[in-house]
């Protein structure tokens, strides 16, 4: 009874500290972590030693280092820890700790998803769709962008979908799908510009809905908003194009050519 007395006031006194030392807590706890992951990392523990890796790589309960992160998840990975795959993928795909090598990002990546791990599906999506580290193929992309779809990887992915099938890159057009895509996109990502943009000229033709021209030009606005918002330079370019071409499938061919005019000058 004595024993149960006193584990339960230290479980107080810890509560009390956390509570008035939250910040102080914190690292106390995260100290503790990373000595005990450290330890069994050292001891040859797997596991450890990836999750060791993404310590280092995220800055959690440690300084951010990306060559030591690339050391455990390399220690990780030749010992078979899958979940140190992506890491390596990802730091070879960035050049982080290690020198810029797509061709072994994208092993890594396969060896990943070989091995179900759901976050490479993205990745293998976008390095087939720019050609980066493997021959360029967006039905391979598609294929693996609708994998990352369907296993909850949202982020830049709807989009992605709803592009490929407006423009058909997979020899396959589908406007209802490119729809259902552009939407899922705005849904997921609140300063999301492809989504309109694409959702805009399915609007502008009647592809796959009816045809709505005030719709079209309130989607095409705010995505000229959302490029202001998160400082793009990139985007806003190509949604100015679909203006214009707005302004041309309305009739306006004067205001079309001074919109292509001043992007031409940008």
């Amino acid at each position: 009874m004595e024993m149960i007395g006193i584990l339960k006031r230290q479980t107080v006194i810890v509560l009390l500290f956390i509570c008035f030392f939250p910040t102080m807590a914190v690292a106390q706890v995260d100290q503790f972590k990373l000595k005990q992951v450290l330890q069994d990392a050292n001891a040859g523990d797997i596991s450890a030693c990836a999750y060791l890796g993404k310590m280092y790589y995220e800055g959690t309960g440690v300084a951010q280092n990306y060559n030591e992160a690339f050391k455990w998840y390399q220690k990780a990975a030749d010992n078979g820890a899958a979940d140190a795959y992506v890491g390596l993928g990802v730091m070879y795909c960035k050049g982080q700790g290690v020198a810029k090598n797509s061709n072994e990002a994208f092993k890594w990546f396969q060896k990943a998803a070989d091995n179900g791990g759901a976050s490479a599906f993205a990745y293998l999506g976008d390095m087939y769709y720019a050609g980066d580290g493997v021959a360029q193929n967006y039905n391979e992309a598609l294929k693996w962008y609708q994998k990352a779809a369907d296993n909850g990887i949202t982020t830049g992915i709807y989009y992605f979908l709803a592009d490929m099938f407006y423009t058909g890159k997979t020899g396959i057009t589908d406007y209802s799908q490119a729809k259902k895509y552009a939407e899922l996109a705005i849904k997921n990502d609140t300063l999301d510009i492809v989504g309109h943009r694409i959702l805009a000229k399915l609007y502008m033709y009647g592809y796959a809905v009816e045809k709505n021209i005030d719709k079209a030009e309130a989607l095409i606005e705010q995505a000229l908003a959302h490029c202001k918002k998160d400082g793009s330079s990139d985007y806003p370019c190509n949604t100015m194009d679909v203006k214009g071409e707005l302004f041309w499938v309305m009739g306006d061919n004067v205001k079309a050519k001074q919109i292509y005019e001043s992007i031409n000058k940008n």
